[in-house]
């Protein structure tokens, strides 16, 4: 309407624009006010900010505008200069060390003075900054209060144009809805048909479609191909070791895998009623048994391995603690007993934890660190076992030594192993684990072959490559891997393609 047109057409020409909350003059005054507002609380912050530094900086003293740098070099100051005067007491102000660390202080005082000066150029800086920000904020308040005074008449013929608009616009409104209703009552309405049922529905007497097999088929072949896909992604994801294969494909050595085993209480005929059996001796417990066999097989290349080679003393080792280290280089030792009678020595080695002498030799009060220091004790040292007639060196301590690793390396070492090596056909050493501790580099120019540990289903194939990698020296003599601690259950899925008359010569 020509009405409402003319009245917006004066209120942008006179800068009467109106918001929600009022004209658009009184909203940017109060807009403009809570700006000036803020810009004088700014003043007032960058005016103490600025005092503050120059009151410390003129004091020498650590504050809160202080910056890393700052606070660096007061530090550096400190630390030189109580350097420099414990320095001049000790060899006089003259001495070259003492005028050097002077020279140091002087160039700090310097580097300080020059921080503290950037630092208040800079609060200055922000001072001017809110200074002048304070002022354009106030100029520019000044001249709409001034325009505000100007407006005031403008706004009174802007009332009369509204109330003129607005009786237009009413009488308009009327004459459309009058208009409205005679053209309704004017227009013909159209008759709705009635509606008839000619069927009634009722329900599906047969199957319409005949492909429930296909669909059942392939959602069963779906779920096959997303629950591999599923056990794939998990196993890759793992990244460990649960089969030989895998081992031996990663590292190029002959691998072997013991299934988890515990000892039983049972029957003891060597102390007259029930006894809690170790785990240490379980292929005595269990000679026809997997894990027993699977040593067996160890055994037999090491034996392989002492044809050609004078190979006497093996290394038992791991990558990280609690891979079953122990438990592996007993009952490998119990075996070679009992199965050949050979003559042989397991010796404690892992200085730092002694589970070996903990299970084997719990009573010992002497052993591996007597031994060390007499050789020609060995025989009065170790403690044999009824059962196994295995012979143990314990390493009988009430804590860790700082230096395990220089007396494993020690002359003395290669002396008592010379000993053993004269009185017996096999040595077993369990040493302290690779990844822990660097017993083994030390002790390994005195071992002849290595046998390395791994816990199946828990050790990453990254660490057993760094392990490797770390003993790179002892990789080559590295006689086989063993997968230790295999669930007897996953072995049985893992290995199903072998048939149930693979598991027949066994007996657990």
């Amino acid at each position: 309407m020509d009405a409402d047109r003319t009245l917006q057409n004066y209120k942008i020409a006179n800068n009467l624009v109106s918001t929600g909350k009022g004209s658009l003059s009184a909203e940017q005054l109060s807009t403009l006010n809570a700006q000036l507002t803020n810009a004088r609380v700014a003043v007032s912050e960058a005016k103490a900010r600025l005092d503050g530094a120059q009151q410390m900086a003129g004091e020498g003293m650590m504050s809160k505008s202080a910056t890393e740098n700052l606070i660096k070099l007061r530090s550096e100051y400190r630390d030189v200069a109580a350097k420099a005067s414990e320095l001049e007491g000790s060899v006089g102000p003259g001495h070259f060390a003492v005028a050097k660390l002077r020279k140091r202080i002087e160039d700090l005082h310097k580097s300080i003075k020059d921080e503290e000066q950037r630092i208040a150029d800079s609060y200055a800086n922000e001072y001017q900054i809110a200074k002048m920000r304070e002022s354009e904020l106030a100029a520019t308040l000044a001249q709409l209060v001034g325009e505000a005074g100007t407006s005031s008449q403008a706004q009174v013929k802007m009332r009369e144009l509204e109330s003129s608009a607005h009786t237009l616009r009413n009488l308009y409104n009327s004459f459309l809805q009058k208009f409205n209703e005679i053209n309704t009552a004017q227009t013909e309405t159209i008759k709705v048909q009635n509606a008839r049922m000619l069927t009634r529905a009722a329900p599906p007497l047969y199957r319409s479609s005949k492909k429930a097999a296909a669909v059942l088929a392939g959602s069963i072949m779906v779920g096959l191909f997303l629950g591999a896909g599923a056990a794939i992604a998990r196993e890759w994801a793992a990244d460990v070791f649960r089969t030989p294969q895998a081992v031996e494909e990663v590292t190029g050595i002959n691998c072997v895998i013991l299934p988890m085993v515990k000892a039983e209480r049972t029957a003891s005929l060597f102390r007259g009623g029930a006894e809690h059996l170790l785990l240490e001796e379980f292929v005595l417990d269990a000679p026809y048994s997997r894990f027993t066999e699977e040593l067996r097989n160890l055994k037999a290349v090491i034996n392989t391995a002492r044809v050609g080679d004078s190979v006497k003393v093996i290394g038992v080792v791991s990558s990280v603690p609690k891979e079953g280290k122990t438990a592996v280089a007993a009952n490998l030792a119990a075996l070679i007993v009992a199965s050949s009678g050979a003559r042989t020595l397991v010796i404690d080695g892992d200085v730092h934890l002694r589970l070996l002498t903990a299970r084997l030799a719990p009573d010992a009060r002497e052993g591996l660190i007597e031994a060390l220091a007499d050789p020609s004790r060995l025989a009065t040292l170790v403690s044999k076992r009824r059962r196994s007639g295995l012979d143990v060196l314990p390493c009988a301590l009430s804590g860790r030594l700082p230096n395990a690793a220089e007396l494993l390396g020690s002359p003395e070492m290669e002396q008592l192993l010379a000993a053993a090596r004269n009185a017996y056909d096999y040595i077993v050493v369990e040493i302290a684990p690779i990844m822990s501790v660097a017993d083994v580099k030390m002790i390994e120019r005195f071992i002849d072959r290595f046998v390395f540990v791994v816990e199946w289903g828990q050790t990453k194939r990254s660490l057993v490559r760094e392990a490797l990698s770390e003993g790179e020296i002892i990789r080559e003599r590295v006689i086989g891997i063993v997968l230790n601690k295999a669930d007897p259950f996953a072995l049985r899925t893992i290995e199903a393609y072998k048939g149930g008359k693979f598991r027949d010569y066994y007996q657990e």
